[in-house]
């Protein structure tokens, strides 16, 4: 690996280097006398390299040797670097433009490819490879050979710890090993197996922790150091040493008080990379710390650009700022060199070379600087060919559809098939029932969806397609309502054409008319016709669509406190469209919307309803109002005025003060129950298809955390009633990027079968229809737990309940799954469906099992057995291997299993056995030794486990694994609390001081209790003789408390520890910089005598509010 801060010094212009390589590179011989002759008189040349790789360095260095400090600054600022440069002032090499931020490919270029989650569940290694090679080949296909900058951000590695963040979709899994596997497999496809030249430029994201929405831009997210070692960074180390990565995009807002855009792991990523990495912070999210962060009594991060641009030069980061106005928190080219030349924080000019070298690599590895054929092609450059100046490849490429096809197949998830009812004949009639079966919903970072067969059809569409549409019945299911309201006494009423205000002035009649339909009110009430009549879509976590019966179009209403302002209208014009079909040339990619207008829809302490615009979170790049508080402040009250027009012109303040509450209430009448038709669809059909599920970007997306896990009531109650008039013929469809709660569609006996459905890409749906009809049999399994309420999520304290939407009760900013015993690696919940789930169309047996019983823990091993397709149907299986220590010395805190090998074996047919091998490498079960401050493989006896999921194990041995112990914590070391506990509960993190991180040597974070009972636990501490523990403390309570117990947190009690508060402290730090924050102090803790031994010791809090910096056991 390249030195990142070694001064070098080249005084040779670098035709001097092609020189010497053409003597040794027949390669190089390709350069012309004239190209030569060219670049020696010059004023300014393009460099060429020799095509070694051994040269890189060499090279590299030589570039950044003829770059002076406003040169180095202009590609420091890469957001910014839109245009080539001629160094030194015009008399050096003429270099190209920056990656000016690269794009966002996540699962996309031109082919639309499934979500990263539903590729997750296709648990298909070879599959992701293939994956990525059509991304990198189309990402390639898109620029010419004269674009430098291929870069991309793909194979996204977060993992997945709460099943409510709004960005579910976008990681592949709650396992760090299936996440880091999947995420290499696919990186590997997009850049290509060349060891060193590069199909395109590839950078994960969100480095590191980047498990949630809530506060993301500014919040403070917490997790232990074997949260942060064991679980968030193996997702993204995997690719980093394997080479398939090129760089990291941080995370937004802080971990445990640090910046994501400076954190000092960014470091850690480096030194595990086999060439320089190219890392960025999210998009603005650098210019946060000139403008946010405060600690209470700094109110920012830093006091301006100049210093952000030095911490950015420390951590080895671009800024990827888009505005660069020079303003606070829009910083420019300069603040970099004015963070060199006033050495803030003793940065040198050295560090804004190394800050540049990637991205000179990355030109370097694209071939841009390798000599040209008479065709101006690279010599030398593997992927020259697919470039858009020789073969242009995308959707339209024969092999590029069938993989989006198999990955659309493959991430299907069959969740329930009693009495084997799936797969159905396409000989059969069917009833599609429910708001989702007759639309498409797109997440974010999805592609355009190209305009060919098959591609871009609704799960409706799909199935008359495959089995006929004369064998299709169809209704959406939803609820229809008529609203009265109770300030005019009448209906509310949409006008048969299409976009006209909405009114509250129709009675009902007495009987029904003719000309149009009419529906029956509850209770012998009269009747109303088709105007007065809605369609209600309920989206789930509160969120709902009307659209009128009378002209077919939607509710909308924007709102605006200007009652007189057309945007106060409440009008009935909206023709979005679910299905997002080809008609009208609808845009199908990630920015476009087809979602109808929304609205918070309230009961109100009378029964009656309230309508609200404008309330509801909606998916965001960035907001004023944090999501979690918007339904506190925000959004307009739907009333009736004067003439009988419905408005939304009412603030919640002027709701919370009216007078008169009946102005803003309606009462609703029930015209028909969800899933009412399916007793006349009944008739004519033998099943029934449900569509149900949570759109992306209504109920969570960007900038939006979902409040709960629970489906729309309206849809589950269509479930149960079309169940009920299909019993053991029902067949529900889950279309959701996100888990829910279904453990009673689960329970349902009238429900028969359950297909999980997320996202597929552009053959989403007609993957979905050959696999009800029996053309694929699926074999999909679940990457997350599928949990059967949200009662063992992490809650809010009551204080921070007290300040958001009382929806939300979840707190998302704890990123540790050992401290919250979230997914399956520590839970101890009973799911409706565990990681790893997934049914087939026929049945499996597991034997002969046979492994090593003593393996080494450098060293890999293999686990033998048979697969046997007892059943009728040939079918893909997805065999996993879980491990789990023993006698691990983290003892409860350790997994309850892991993952540590998996594969999907390929068409096994009825009756036909498969001979399985499985390697497992024992350092992908390791643990963090947080004494050691490394990994290790614990020695013991380790369970080996095969099965079809994480609780269905069908095969099972012991493994003596060779490894070492974890270390002791040794009298008289002083020791960083967060680096050498191994458990936790109730805490969060803080940063120490400012000036401990600018350090970057480590012992960064203090532990932060929040609540009585809250502990921290350090393993093996050496007690033998120990007279007393001194703790560095902090805290702004008047008193404070820690218990020193031995054993367990409520094992023998060796001591306590009391003081009173700390003060804040201030100081001088980076060059200019004027730092105030909260002290520490050292406290002393006699402890009982006697004291032998190794033991596990806890600190544990007697109140919320103190920070422990570190202890030393005397």
């Amino acid at each position: 690996m390249t030195s990142k801060v070694a001064p070098r010094t080249m005084g040779k212009r670098l035709i001097h280097l092609a020189l010497a390589a053409c003597l040794s590179i027949p390669l190089v011989s390709a350069v012309s006398p004239a190209d030569r002759a060219r670049a020696e008189t010059a004023t300014s040349v393009t460099p060429v390299f020799s095509g070694n790789p051994k040269d890189l360095k060499t090279f590299v260095d030589d570039v950044l040797d003829h770059m002076n400090i406003d040169d180095l600054a202009y590609y420091a600022a890469q957001k910014t670097a839109t245009e080539p440069r001629v160094t030194l002032d015009g008399t050096g090499y003429r270099l190209p433009a920056g990656a000016a931020g690269g794009s966002d490919n996540v699962h996309g270029v031109a082919t639309d490819m499934p979500v990263t989650m539903h590729l997750g569940q296709s648990w298909d290694q070879d599959l992701m490879k293939q994956v990525g090679t059509v991304l990198g080949n189309e990402k390639r296909s898109q620029v010419g050979l004269d674009n430098a900058n291929p870069l991309m951000f793909s194979a996204v590695a977060d993992v997945r710890i709460n099943p409510l963040s709004g960005r579910y979709e976008e990681g592949f899994a709650e396992d760090p090993f299936l996440t880091s596997v999947l995420a290499d497999k696919l990186a590997r496809g997009i850049v290509g197996d060349d060891p060193f030249y590069l199909k395109v430029q590839l950078g994960t994201k969100h480095y590191m922790t980047y498990n949630s929405e809530w506060n993301r831009n500014t919040g403070n997210y917490y997790t232990g150091a074997r949260g942060l070692y064991e679980y968030q960074l193996p997702g993204f180390f995997k690719a980093i040493e394997s080479g398939s990565i090129q760089g990291v995009m941080s995370s937004y807002a802080t971990l445990n008080g640090v910046p994501g855009a400076i954190s000092p792991e960014l470091i850690r990523a480096e030194s595990k990379a086999p060439f320089s990495l190219f890392n960025v912070s999210d998009f603005n999210g650098d210019g946060l710390m000139v403008t946010q962060y405060g600690n209470g009594y700094d109110k920012t991060y830093v006091p301006d650009n100049d210093h952000l641009a030095g911490l950015m030069l420390l951590a080895g980061s671009h800024m990827n700022n888009s505005t660069a106005t020079g303003e606070a928190g829009s910083p420019t080219a300069d603040n970099y060199k004015n963070a060199v030349n006033k050495k803030l924080y003793g940065v040198t000019i050295q560090h804004l070379k190394e800050l540049v070298r990637p991205q000179v690599e990355l030109w370097v590895r694209v071939g841009y600087f390798n000599a040209k054929t008479a065709q101006g092609l690279p010599i030398g450059y593997p992927y020259a060919g697919l470039t858009v100046d020789v073969n242009k490849v995308d959707f339209n490429t024969a092999s590029h559809q069938q993989v989006a096809l198999q990955a659309a197949r493959e991430g299907l998830v069959l969740l329930k098939n009693e009495g084997s009812v799936l797969p159905l004949s396409k000989n059969a009639k069917v009833a599609v029932m429910g708001q989702l079966a007759d639309a498409r919903l797109k997440d974010i970072y999805a592609s355009e969806t190209p305009k060919i067969e098959g591609s871009g059809t609704t799960p409706l569409a799909a199935i008359r397609h495959l089995i006929g549409a004369d064998q299709v019945a169809y209704d959406s299911g939803a609820k229809k309502i008529a609203l009265k309201s109770e300030k005019t006494g009448k209906f509310v009423t949409a006008a048969s054409g299409n976009g006209q205000q909405l009114t509250a002035g129709t009675d009902s009649v007495a009987a029904a008319g003719t000309g149009k339909s009419f529906y029956p009110l509850p209770g012998s009430q009269g009747y109303v016709s088709e105007n007065e009549a809605f369609e209600v879509l309920d989206w789930g976590n509160r969120a709902y669509s009307f659209k009128s019966l009378a002209n077919n179009s939607w509710v909308t209403g924007n709102g605006d406190k200007d009652l007189a302002g057309d945007k106060a209208m409440v009008q009935n014009n909206g023709k979005d469209m679910l299905s997002q079909s080809w008609e009208g040339g609808f845009a199908l990619n990630m920015f476009a919307t087809n979602f109808p207008s929304y609205f918070s829809y309230e009961t109100n302490a009378y029964g009656q309803k309230n309508i609200r615009t404008g309330a509801l979170p909606a998916w965001s790049f960035s907001s004023n109002v944090p999501f979690q508080k918007s339904m506190l402040t925000e959004g307009y009250y739907f009333s009736v005025n004067g003439s009988n027009a419905v408005v939304a012109g009412t603030t919640v303040d002027q709701f919370k003060s009216a007078a008169d509450a009946k102005d803003y209430a309606f009462s609703e009448f029930v015209l028909e129950e969800p899933g009412a038709q399916a007793s006349a669809l009944k008739a004519s059909n033998e099943y029934a298809i449900v569509v149900v599920g949570a759109g992306p970007k209504i109920v969570a997306g960007e900038g939006v955390d979902r409040s709960s896990l629970e489906l729309g009531a309206d849809q589950a109650k269509l479930v149960r009633n079309a169940a009920a008039q299909f019993p053991g013929k029902t067949i529900v469809v889950i279309n959701s990027n996100y888990p829910l709660a279904v453990q009673d569609i689960q329970d349902d006996k009238n429900v028969a079968a359950i297909l999980y459905a997320s996202y597929g890409g552009q053959y989403d749906n007609k993957a979905l229809a050959e696999v009800l009809f029996g053309d694929y049999a699926p074999a999909g399994r679940l990457t997350g737990t599928w949990l059967k309420d949200a009662s063992s999520l992490p809650k809010l304290t009551a204080g921070e309940q007290s300040e958001v939407d009382p929806a939300y009760t979840v707190d998302m900013s704890i990123s540790d799954p050992i401290q919250t015993k979230l997914t399956y690696l520590y839970s101890e919940e009973k799911p409706t469906y565990e990681f790893g789930y997934g049914l087939t169309y026929t049945d499996f047996k597991y034997s002969k099992m046979e492994s090593s019983s003593t393996v080494k823990s450098d060293r890999t091993f293999n686990v033998k057995f048979t697969v046997t397709n007892t059943g009728e149907t040939t079918s893909d299986e997805v065999v996993q291997l879980y491990v789990h220590a023993r006698n691990s010395a983290y003892g409860a805190y350790a997994p309850k299993k892991q993952l540590a090998a998996f594969k999907r074996i390929k068409n096994i047919k009825p009756g036909q056995s498969v001979a399985v091998t499985l390697t497992v490498n024992p350092k992908d079960f390791a643990v963090w030794d947080v004494n050691k401050q490394d990994y290790t493989v614990e020695a013991g006896t380790y369970d080996v486990m095969v099965g079809r999921s994480s609780s269905h194990i069908l095969l099972s041995r012991t493994v003596e694994v060779k490894g070492d112990s974890i270390s002791e914590l040794k009298r008289n070391q002083e020791a960083n609390v967060w680096e050498h506990a191994f458990a936790s509960k109730g805490v969060i993190g803080s940063e120490v001081s400012k000036a401990r991180t600018a350090k970057y040597k480590g012992q960064y974070y203090a532990v932060t209790s929040t609540a009585k009972g809250d502990f921290v636990g350090i393993p093996k501490a050496n007690l033998t003789g120990a007279k007393s523990v001194t703790m560095r403390v902090a805290t702004t309570n008047p008193t404070g408390k820690i218990e020193v117990r031995a054993g367990s947190p409520s094992g023998t009690l060796l001591g306590t520890a009391s003081f009173g508060s700390t003060a804040p402290v201030s100081y001088g730090i980076g060059g200019g910089q004027t730092v105030q924050e909260l002290g520490f102090k050292e406290v002393t803790v006699p402890i009982k005598s006697a004291n032998k031994g190794s033991q596990n010791l806890f600190l544990v809090f007697q109140e919320g509010n103190i920070r422990i910096d570190s202890i030393k056991i005397k």
